[in-house]
């Protein structure tokens, strides 16, 4: 059901167009304008298991890996889960990513600078999600939907600001996974403008 509803969002969000906003006052030349931006973020599982390479990414996202991989400790990396999206400048964004231990969540609101071909994220996080359980004392698989459910509680994993142009692909972070002696990796791509 969310993918469904992330797929009408980004359709309609993709028949948006370009709108000028009223200029803020004492702001820059530009940066009360709403531009929508086509932004890919993937969330990748990064380990030693296996034969050495990147398996399943893409073109931008290996690329993105190449440049820092000199600084992780990794030698295989895989594509676990990719959520395309578009996004205005003006709002809060927010896309769910499955991977390989749970959901995640990631939230983040930019804006532009640079005539709007460079985003700026002031803040951009990255939250594991911890499904809601049953309340304790009742059964599950019985009557689920009249089951009380605790809240889902998130784990804040990668928190950071940073800025990239249109067209670049970066790694936004990684985070180790508990124990396990691998990591998530979230790459981000702001898709060039046509």
């Amino acid at each position: 059901m969310n993918r469904h509803l992330a797929i009408a969002t980004i359709l309609l969000a993709t028949a948006a167009p370009l709108v000028a906003a009223p200029q803020a006052s004492g702001g820059k030349a530009g940066s009360a304008l709403r531009a929508t931006h086509l932004l890919t973020l993937s969330l990748v599982l990064a380990g030693n298991e296996g034969a050495a390479g990147s398996q399943t990414l893409s073109a931008a996202t290996a690329k993105a890996i190449q440049d820092i991989k000199d600084f992780l400790p990794y030698s295989r990396y895989d594509q676990v889960d990719t959520a395309v999206l578009r996004t205005s400048n003006l709002n809060f964004s927010r896309a769910e990513l499955q991977g390989p231990d749970g959901r995640y969540v990631a939230r983040f609101q930019y804006t532009l600078e640079e005539g709007g071909r460079k985003l700026h994220f002031s803040k951009f996080e990255l939250a594991r999600v911890t499904e809601a359980f049953p309340s304790p004392g009742r059964k599950t698989g019985e009557d689920d939907d009249a089951t009380p459910k605790q809240p889902s509680h998130s784990r804040e994993v990668i928190s950071t600001s940073f800025s990239l142009d249109e067209g670049e692909t970066i790694v936004v972070g990684t985070s180790r996974l508990n124990g396990s002696g691998k990591a998530v990796v979230l790459v981000l791509t702001a898709l060039p403008q046509r």
